[in-house]
């Protein structure tokens, strides 16, 4: 199952409201998640770095401009913030948000600055999670920051999850 599918199911499952995407990247996770939650309110934050390329997609430029462009579609309903994680949390009320979904930079530092971040946002009884458990500075930093979350599997896309008490 992809990530934005299994995402899209805990979302319906838990009644999630209002969220939080970091790393949107071109946008696959975070327009499923509006097209498939159709109350759903989505953050997506992401800097996109000018002349970064990855392999078969645009460069981030292009990936931004069309993010923008389809976002216009939800109308406020999609929020798009275009600055740094960490900027991008302080903007955000604490307990206000039913989940985050981490995607972002991978490094161990940058993850762990993220969950540090985001985990503010989440309300008692939502969702901290994240995308790429299978890399190891991803489920190091996550190993570390919330020991008690579920490792994501190749079943899940390698989601991994933690639920805020």
């Amino acid at each position: 199952m992809s990530r934005e599918v299994f995402l899209s199911n805990m979302a319906i499952k838990h009644g999630w409201k209002i969220g939080a995407e970091i790393g949107i990247w071109y946008g696959r996770t975070f327009f499923h998640l509006l097209m498939n939650v159709p109350d759903l309110i989505l953050y997506g934050v992401d800097i996109w770095k000018p002349g970064d390329k990855f392999i078969h997609h645009k460069d981030q430029e292009q990936n931004k401009k069309d993010v923008l462009e389809n976002a216009a579609m939800f109308s406020n309903r999609a929020i798009v913030l275009n600055m740094p994680s960490v900027e991008a949390a302080a903007t955000i009320a604490n307990n206000s948000l039913d989940f985050v979904f981490i995607d972002a930079d991978h490094s161990f530092d940058a993850v762990c600055a993220d969950i540090e971040a985001w985990i503010l946002k989440v309300k008692s009884g939502g969702y901290v999670t994240g995308h790429d458990w299978d890399w190891d500075s991803v489920r190091q930093a996550v190993g570390i920051m919330l020991p008690e979350a579920t490792p994501g599997t190749k079943g899940n896309d390698f989601v991994w999850v933690w639920r805020k008490p």
